[in-house]
């Protein structure tokens, strides 16, 4: 059915019930229609599900079974594509150094490897998978459950089983927690709208099989009485609606239909025609607008996007594997010792029914035997030789068409562990390399299933989850513009200089987890780019890291090799970077372009980019500790010997003028007692000018010596007190004598 012919009749919904009765038909006569395009390929998956199980209750499926081949190739398929849960991986798109997008790019990947943590997610995957390798089409969808507070109580607002988002809750309830999952869906729950190409696809429909309660939860209780329970989950036969004694086994057959162009959710009955059971406008707010991304269809062809069964492009050879297993398994029942003898031997029964190395009496063996008689004479033996020569060629053709089925279906003897002896580790390698191109294909679907997976629930996470919730997940606190700015004018206040007569005040206390938000971008920057998607995709990439081990014998080598290539790095590179000769950042840039052919992952790339950036601008050297200490002590050395000669010059002055003053004395002795007393008043102003002068340059020796020392060991200030106060009490102890002395010498020169 094109797209244009189903879309040209669709009727407009309106509020009148005629016309929304039949809006409802059209959506139910829709999907009647595309269940009609996959009808062939629902039977021929539901035989390959039964195929795969060995169920042989359908009668032309019993011969298949005998040599399930079928089950084993998804047994080792399975693994080869999906063995490890994918890790999120996101990061700015253009590796730039814009701390905007890096917190974006953290806040997301952690909130992602939460969810992914959050349930089990690689059992989702594997039934996708399943349902990819044997229906032919594996589906999973996306789903965003906030939980609410109400009067003091945490209730979850979950959504019925498998149904999509509840009506939004009541004004008096408050959201206190928000999560995203990712579910899988049942290959006969999914249908898609007519299209060339998935992005072509106009709707896509989850079928749903509700309670009576779960109707109730949609859409209250008075509507919910008027849908019809039209289905039998036990495959009996139809019960009436008002047998409540079989309620257990009735559902309503519900559809979920998401429709791209109208971008509307819409819930239909098959029991309830009047009208659509629950709209709602675009619940989620995707760019995309669905909830699944693209299936996982290993068989894909262009402009057709009904499924096609794995099983059926080797049907044939599965079907003539059988054929020849059970033939093998007839005649292999044929291969019996039988025989014949004459009539009334007897005692050749008892030796046909002898044990092992029993011996059985036979009469008249002996007379038998002396004519001449050979005993073989008596039992002619059923030919055995045909069927052996059958069985050998029936097992020789089962081998060739086991090696067809694995030619089809490109799974090599080196992908199912099996290698010869003889090889070589080289040779067995290139026989991994080339023998599993084809598998690769697959690998990088369920890669890319991933990576779509992550980018849906992303963009849930920006544009659904709260702020607290997104900081609360990944653990990354950060402050409102307004907020960060006052905590920033606080700061600059602290550290202004007090006013003159005022102690300094203390450096606010700023908890750790509020220094770090200071440091990361204001709350509307990161969350105006996560809930942008324009924005978003400009400025991060979101992927997921392989879900294929690899193999670990590569890993190491490569790695081995990189160990080399780095130490033959530098050893070729370090003396040319120590003479000078090439700039510390061009060889940190010429190895960061050496390290990135190799996968060394994305914490050893943030690791090289920024031993690239430390490169480019490198720090200044750290001082040397014991260098300082030793600096500061020579400094002390050198200023107490300074003052010890300044006390030594100050000590000879003194004795110079104590010559004096005797002069004076005795040249005062032969004067006029008038001269002597002008002469004595002299001496004394003259003395005490002195006194006050070396006071004065003394102290001020002192207040020099105090401020360069405190200056220069401050950070040694508790080793280096014990000195201070040692130069402090020779300076004292000097300055005491020097007075003794001058009061002596004024004792002296006072007249007697």
């Amino acid at each position: 059915m094109a797209e244009s012919e189903q879309y040209d009749d669709k009727p407009k919904e309106t509020a009148q019930g005629n016309a929304r009765e039949k809006y409802v038909r059209f959506w139910l006569q829709s999907i009647e229609a595309q269940r009609k395009d996959d009808r062939d390929w629902l039977k021929n998956a539901t035989e390959a599900v039964r195929i795969y199980r060995s169920d042989t209750k359908g009668a032309d499926t019993t011969r298949h079974v005998e040599f399930n081949i079928f089950h084993a190739n998804v047994e080792t398929t399975l693994p080869a594509i999906y063995n490890s849960v994918p890790v999120p991986d996101v990061r700015r798109r253009f590796g730039d150094k814009d701390k905007v997008a890096k917190t974006v790019s953290q806040m997301l990947e952690r909130c992602l490897s939460f969810s992914v943590d959050n349930y089990d997610f690689s059992e989702t995957m594997r039934q996708v998978l399943f349902d990819g390798l044997v229906p032919g089409r594996g589906v999973a969808r996306v789903r965003y459950v906030p939980y609410f507070t109400e009067m003091g109580e945490q209730e979850a607002a979950e959504p019925p089983d498998s149904v999509a988002n509840e009506a939004p809750p009541e004004p008096q309830q408050q959201l206190s927690y928000e999560e995203v999952s990712c579910e899988y869906v049942p290959y006969t729950k999914f249908i898609v709208g007519p299209g060339d190409t998935w992005e072509d696809v106009p709707w896509l429909a989850f079928e749903h099989l509700l309670k009576r309660e779960q109707i109730e939860k949609l859409v209250g209780k008075a509507k919910a009485k008027k849908v019809q329970l039209d289905f039998n989950i036990d495959g009996t036969e139809d019960i009436s609606d008002n047998d409540n004694e079989a309620d257990q086994f009735k559902r309503a057959r519900v559809y979920e239909i998401w429709d791209k162009e109208e971008r509307k959710v819409r819930f239909i009955a098959t029991g309830y025609t009047t009208e659509p059971l629950y709209e709602e406008d675009d619940p989620l707010g995707l760019d995309g607008f669905f909830p699944a991304p693209r299936p996982v269809q290993p068989i894909m062809t262009p402009g057709n996007l009904v499924p096609v069964c794995p099983y059926e492009i080797y049907k044939s050879l599965v079907e003539e594997l059988g054929e020849i297993t059970f033939r093998i398994k007839r005649l292999v029942k044929q291969l019996r010792v039988r025989g014949g003898t004459a009539g009334g031997e007897t005692d050749l029964e008892k030796v046909s029914a002898a044990d092992d190395g029993q011996l059985v009496p036979i009469e008249g063996i002996e007379a038998f035997l002396s004519t001449g008689n050979d005993i073989n004479k008596m039992i002619a033996w059923w030919p055995l030789e045909p069927t052996v020569k059958a069985l050998a060629q029936l097992y020789q053709q089962r081998e060739q068409v086991k090696q067809t089925i694995y030619e089809v279906t490109g799974i090599s003897d080196i992908v199912r562990g099996a290698s010869k002896a003889s090889e070589t580790a080289t040779a067995q390698e290139i026989k991994n390399q080339w023998g599993s191109l084809r598998i690769q294909k697959m690998q990088g679907d369920v890669q890319r299933f991933a990576r779509d997976i992550f980018r849906l629930k992303a963009e849930i996470i920006a544009k659904k989850f709260a702020p607290e919730t997104c900081m609360m997940i990944s653990g990354i606190t950060l402050l409102p513009g307004q907020q960060k700015q006052m905590i920033q004018q606080q700061l600059q206040m602290a550290q202004q200089p007090p006013m003159p007569g005022q102690p300094p005040a203390p450096p606010p206390q700023i908890p750790d987890e509020i220094k770090r938000a200071l440091e990361e971008p204001s709350l509307e920057e990161v969350f105006g780019v996560m809930q942008s998607d324009v924005m978003r995709s400009y400025k991060i990439d979101i992927e997921s890291d392989s879900t294929i081990r690899s193999d670990l014998t590569r890993n190491q080598r490569q790695m081995n090799e990189f160990l080399q290539g780095s130490a033959q790095f530098v050893a070729a590179v370090g003396p040319a970077v120590q003479t000078g000769q090439m700039p510390g950042n061009v060889a940190a840039e010429v190895y960061t372009a050496f390290a990135r052919n190799y996968k060394l992952g994305k914490q050893a790339e943030d690791a090289l980019d920024k031993m690239a950036e430390n490169a480019s601008n490198p720090q200044p050297p750290k001082p040397d500790p014991e260098a300082e200490k030793a600096k500061a002590q020579i400094a002390l050395e050198q200023e107490k010997a300074k003052i010890q000669q300044q006390t030594d010059q100050a000590k000879l002055q003194l004795e110079g003028q104590k010559m004096q003053m005797q002069a004076a004395n005795d040249q005062a002795k032969m004067q006029a007692d008038m001269a002597m007393q002008q002469q004595k008043m002299q001496f004394e102003m003259e003395l005490a000018r002195e006194k006050a002068a070396q006071e004065y340059q003394i102290r001020m020796m002192e207040v020099n010596a105090d401020i360069e020392i405190k200056r220069q060991m401050a950070a040694e200030q508790a080793n280096l007190n014990a000195a201070m106060s040692q130069n402090k009490m020779a300076l004292a102890s000097d300055e005491a004598k020097n007075k003794a002395k001058i009061q002596k010498s004024q004792a002296q020169a006072r007249p007697q």
